[in-house]
């Protein structure tokens, strides 16, 4: 499945490791673009940039 724009989703930072954060972008060259929220649901100033083949999926539904 290809994340799209606000996606949440599940990748590989290569800096961390396994990361569960927002897509920012997603750039026709194959850049996606991953940043974190805060706890009162405010985006990060770090936004990060990872090759598509180190997504590894994308969160389907929110559970409550």
């Amino acid at each position: 499945m290809r994340p799209k724009r606000e996606d949440t989703a599940l990748a590989v930072n290569p800096d961390i490791g396994r990361v569960a954060q927002r897509v920012r972008a997603v750039c026709r060259k194959g850049g996606v673009y991953l940043s974190a929220e805060t706890k009162n649901g405010h985006e990060a100033k770090s936004v990060v940039r990872v090759s598509p083949e180190d997504v590894l999926g994308v969160m389907a539904r929110r559970l409550a």
